[in-house]
């Protein structure tokens, strides 16, 4: 029964979005509204893809009717749909919402759904390096001192992701680079360990690898995210060991 009403409101609306007012000027705003219903009846019936694409022609709406704000969380609301069955298209809908928010000035917003889009990049797609990029971009998008807390995160995220993909030089040339934008990055634990772990992965001393995360988790920690990601790590570096033996 939704799935029929969700496909009865598409209909409408593809109709809708077609059709002209006063003066040749399109129903953008109706014809965003209907989308936006279907969208709900599709996600009723579970049909996560149709919810996504009605979400994303409702943004599409609201851009051509220049709100702009309606877009944005259409979009956040395709990605949520898409998540479900289709990463990829998850991360072109936020991306998109994030676009928006970065043109409006909410760089705190912007910078926790690039956090998203990161998440998704490692563990749906298992893409380190996308991963990794989109934790910087969280991180640039931070601009106040309120929010700078956060960074810390990102950054610590992003170094875990070139550790992970086996880009040592990369993660070194990384935290000298996240030192540099942020100076008080330096003094922080997150930091500290990840120097200690490029400099383990350097000599292959799995021991010490093992005991400067255990240090860690003592004082901060880790969630089962970071610990998967210095799992992988730390196998790698087993297995590097067990290749010259």
């Amino acid at each position: 029964m939704a799935e029929a009403e969700a496909r009865d409101l598409l209909q409408k609306a593809n109709k809708k979005a077609e059709q002209k007012g006063w003066f040749g000027s399109r129903k953008y705003d109706e014809a965003a509204e209907l989308f936006e219903r279907a969208a709900n009846q599709f996600k009723i019936a579970k049909l996560w893809s149709d919810a996504g694409d009605s979400f994303m022609r409702a943004a599409e709406m609201y851009t051509k009717d220049g709100e702009i704000d309606d877009s944005s969380q259409a979009f956040i609301s395709a990605s949520k749909c898409y998540k479900k069955v289709k990463p990829e298209s998850s991360i072109t809908a936020l991306q998109k919402a994030v676009s928006i928010l970065i043109q409006k000035g909410r760089f705190h917003a912007a910078a926790g759904h690039q956090k998203d889009i990161a998440n998704t990049y490692e563990t749906e797609l298992l893409d380190f390096e996308k991963a990794m990029t989109a934790y910087e971009t969280a991180a640039e998008c931070i601009d106040n001192q309120l929010t700078k807390w956060s960074i810390k995160d990102y950054f610590f995220k992003a170094g875990l992701c070139y550790l992970a993909g086996n880009d040592q030089i990369g993660a070194s040339k990384a935290v000298e680079r996240y030192q540099e934008l942020d100076p008080s990055f330096s003094s922080t634990r997150e930091c500290k360990l990840l120097i200690n772990l490029i400099n383990d992965i350097s000599e292959e001393d799995v021991e010490s690898f093992t005991n400067h995360v255990a240090e860690f988790d003592q004082l901060t920690q880790l969630d089962s995210w970071k610990t998967a990601l210095l799992l992988k790590t730390k196998k790698s570096i087993a297995d590097n060991e067990n290749d010259l033996t």
